[in-house]
């Protein structure tokens, strides 16, 4: 009987082990935006790419600029709306924006509304709680056109 309590108890232990690491949360949502991404984020560097049939071309940068700290030339404020994204970006010298990133992909979104043409695409890259990396396509979703421009972007 004693030998008994004893394996009832290490069981119970065991399972209580086991669902307590099975209830540990994720830092990003599959179903929606990264859990990291709320907040607002200021440049730390961009880099312009060209394009090669039809797709980013990494080999050829335009452009490249890094900010020796944190810069307000480009300040994005994020706030979830279901698996949506409220976007207010601020650039230096103009007045703010704010679009709506519609969620097409796995981290992946249309940008939508303020000035934008509901053309450009939006790839978040990696977010963590003081970094994110993103891949911003200009005129990805225009038909029949040459895409302009994309640019990877990081911020905090």
């Amino acid at each position: 009987m004693k030998t008994l309590k004893v394996l009832g108890g290490t069981l119970l232990v065991v399972l209580m082990s086991v669902s307590l690491a099975a209830c540990g949360g994720d830092s990003e949502s599959n179903d929606g935006a990264p859990a990291a991404i709320e907040g607002t984020w200021y440049l730390k560097s961009i880099t312009w790419y060209g394009w090669k049939n039809n797709q980013p071309d990494k080999s050829t940068v335009y452009s490249q600029k890094t900010f020796g700290d944190y810069s307000d030339t480009e300040i994005w404020t994020l706030k979830k709306s279901g698996d949506n994204l409220i976007l207010t970006k601020s650039e230096e010298g103009d007045e703010p924006s704010t679009y709506t990133l519609e969620k097409v992909g796995n981290n992946e979104y249309k940008r939508t509304g303020g000035s934008s043409n509901g053309n450009d695409k939006i790839v978040f890259k990696s977010v963590s709680a003081k970094q994110m990396e993103v891949e911003y396509y200009d005129n990805f979703f225009r038909p029949n056109s040459t895409i302009e421009y994309s640019y990877s972007i990081f911020m905090r």
